[in-house]
């Protein structure tokens, strides 16, 4: 987990985005590659996309690397909080990017072995938006947004 800005309860509570990461959909899903989710409820990203929609939350499925730096340039520029999910290697490979962003939120790990442990190929991929294996997101993280974010 990392904390972007304030404290950690603060930026939950103001959090108005929701970034999940393309490769936590499954493989088969047709809305793998899409921003948005059909909320099918047949794996963790359709449920967070459920819980966002309660908690009136906006839900954004990053595409790939470019998709994410357009999507952190229209956060910064309305001023807006996340809360998103990316796995460690990702968030510690592109730390610096994060920093220059400048936008405040929390971001969660993902479980699953990721395209950064399958070599530079995959993380060649993975950037482009076509890495081709399944994450997983913990559900804990995601009931997080609901014990803490206000209606």
């Amino acid at each position: 987990m990392a904390v972007l800005g304030r404290d950690f309860k603060e930026l939950l509570e103001r959090a108005e985005v929701l970034l999940l990461p393309y490769c936590a959909k499954p493989l088969w899903c047709e809305y793998r590659k899409r921003e948005d989710c059909l909320i099918c409820l047949k794996c963790e990203v359709g449920y967070a996309y459920k819980l966002a929609k309660e908690l009136n939350l906006k839900a954004v499925t990053i595409t790939n690397f470019e998709h994410l730096i357009g999507v952190m340039k229209e956060l910064r520029e309305k001023g807006k909080t996340f809360v998103g999910y990316c796995c460690f290697e990702f968030f510690e490979k592109r730390y610096e990017a994060f920093k220059n962003f400048g936008v405040e939120g929390v971001l969660f790990n993902v479980k699953g072995k990721t395209c950064y442990r399958r070599g530079i190929e995959e993380e060649r991929r993975a950037y482009r938006g076509e890495f081709e294996a399944e994450l997983e997101l913990y559900r804990d993280t995601v009931e997080l947004l609901r014990k803490f974010k206000k209606k």
